[in-house]
């Protein structure tokens, strides 16, 4: 896989799951977080600003949620 340009970080929540700040370099991209209904974590872009992504980085983002969803499946 090439070099990552992607922090997660969590960040303080009133939920009962953790979220992460999705950023890049230079940029906020959106949250990482627990969708109820569909039972896993989805990553919600901001609506504050445009943003374009490479193959790269959705491969990133979705391994990083698929990642998060299984660790919540085997907790419970």
């Amino acid at each position: 896989m090439s070099k990552s340009y992607l922090d997660f970080t969590p960040v303080p929540s009133n939920t009962k799951t953790q979220v992460w700040e999705v950023c890049s370099p230079s940029a906020f991209l959106g949250n990482v977080k627990f969708r109820p209904q569909w039972r896993k974590y989805v990553f919600e872009p901001t609506t504050q600003i445009p943003t374009v992504y490479d193959a790269g980085c959705l491969h990133q983002i979705a391994h990083f949620c698929e990642v998060k969803t299984k660790e919540w499946r085997d907790s419970l």
